[in-house]
């Protein structure tokens, strides 16, 4: 019995940790779908979404740390204080997802050898951010998109 105890608070601990909502994706497809309310039983469209699209900056120490210290940013900015946001991050230069980086979003995805785009929107509108002010940006946007969600789920 002591051993359950345990394992349920170790359990409940992790699923704490992770508050937020993790978006799975395949492709920059798939990843489309999503976003236009696909695989939701509600539709999904009033959810709020950031991305971050990145370049993994193989061979590159300064770019994968630049790309890890906006995650973790994203994480305390955002993740951590807004745990209604879906969250997914896009490697642009993944041959399965450039298309969707470039023509769908926009992002230039040569920018990203500096740095990481981050995108919110909020029912298929929203803006991406590059640069060192992106993520405190964001984090700025979200209670306005979160607002707006709530609102146009009632």
């Amino acid at each position: 019995m002591k051993f359950l105890i345990c394992f349920l608070a170790v359990i409940s601990l992790f699923a704490s940790v992770h508050g937020w909502n993790k978006i799975e994706h395949t492709t920059g497809k798939e990843l489309l779908h999503i976003l236009e309310g696909g695989y939701y039983q509600d539709g999904g469209l009033h959810r709020v979404y950031v991305i971050m699209f990145y370049n993994p900056g193989v061979g590159s120490e300064n770019l994968q740390a630049k790309n890890n210290e906006y995650r973790q940013a994203i994480k305390t900015q955002v993740l951590d204080k807004w745990p209604n946001v879906y969250y997914t991050e896009v490697d642009a230069t993944n041959a399965d997802y450039v298309r969707f980086s470039e023509d769908v979003v926009g992002v230039n995805t040569a920018e990203l050898i500096h740095a990481p785009s981050i995108l919110i929107m909020e029912y298929g509108q929203g803006v991406w951010i590059h640069g060192p002010e992106a993520v405190s940006r964001i984090a700025r946007y979200v209670p306005a998109y979160e607002e707006r969600s709530r609102v146009s789920r009632h």
